[in-house]
């Protein structure tokens, strides 16, 4: 009997610590979750910077490197990441083509834990400027946000 109370004890104790450190793990643990609108507001600020660095393989690392991606513009359809690499370096072959590039984030909407939609209006500021508006999709996997879908439009009026 005393070895089966001695028992329920030391279970007691046992279960006791295991609650205790496991509330407390919040306060000794990491940060706070991140933001995921924030998230995407940084793929997208990491994508102008590489853009205005000239480094096009780098801009376009933020989209999902699948033959699902799809970018769409122009008039035009374009899927799977190895094309879509190769439509922005023919499009836009050196600095004066490139311009400098500035994206203002509009809106994120959240699909779901790892699903993210968001617009905005995007500028190129060269000899002959040129803006618009883009919608994206963005999933999150194993690399952070990355754009599924892009479908990016020029407007007609002055930027």
């Amino acid at each position: 009997m005393v070895a089966m109370r001695r028992e329920f004890r030391d279970r007691v104790v046992l279960a006791f610590a295991v609650v205790t450190l496991v509330s407390l793990t919040p306060l000794t643990g990491d940060a706070a979750p991140a933001d995921p609108k924030a998230e995407v507001g940084a793929t997208l600020q990491a994508q102008a910077e590489a853009w205005n660095r000239g480094d096009i393989p780098a801009f376009v690392a933020s989209y999902e490197h699948s033959g699902d991606t799809i970018y769409t513009g122009g008039g035009e359809v374009v899927q799977g990441w190895d094309a879509i690499l190769q439509r922005y370096t023919s499009h836009y072959p050196g600095p004066e083509a490139r311009g400098t590039l500035s994206l203002k984030l509009s809106e994120v909407t959240m699909l779901g834990p790892d699903a993210a939609l968001t617009w905005g209006h995007w500028f190129l500021q060269r000899k002959e400027p040129v803006g618009g508006v883009f919608t994206l999709v963005l999933r999150r996997g194993p690399q952070g946000w990355r754009i599924i879908h892009d479908h990016t439009s020029v407007s007609k009026a002055k930027p």
